[in-house]
């Protein structure tokens, strides 16, 4: 399995930002808050770390997503119920 780095997340989300910016894409408020808020904090880091992503549901079935670098969740976002 490839490990992404934070430069690479940070490219992601930084093209995910601007093209909320130009109307292309019309995410929720709080889709926009999250990527504007993880592409600050990816801006923060050594581009060169390491930077996993992980899913899981919790005890009610919600779904969440999970950045996380040095061991450390730099950014969470609940995705509700599992509809699957």
């Amino acid at each position: 399995m490839m490990t992404l780095t934070v430069a690479h997340y940070l490219n992601v989300f930084q093209l995910k930002k601007a093209m909320m910016e130009e109307g292309t894409t019309t995410p929720s408020a709080e889709g926009r808050e999250f990527v504007a808020r993880l592409a600050k904090c990816l801006g923060e880091l050594d581009p060169s770390l390491p930077c996993d992503v992980s899913t899981g549901t919790d005890s009610d079935n919600n779904t969440w997503l999970a950045y996380t670098v040095d061991g450390v969740v730099i950014a969470r976002a609940d995705l509700g119920r599992d509809v699957g």
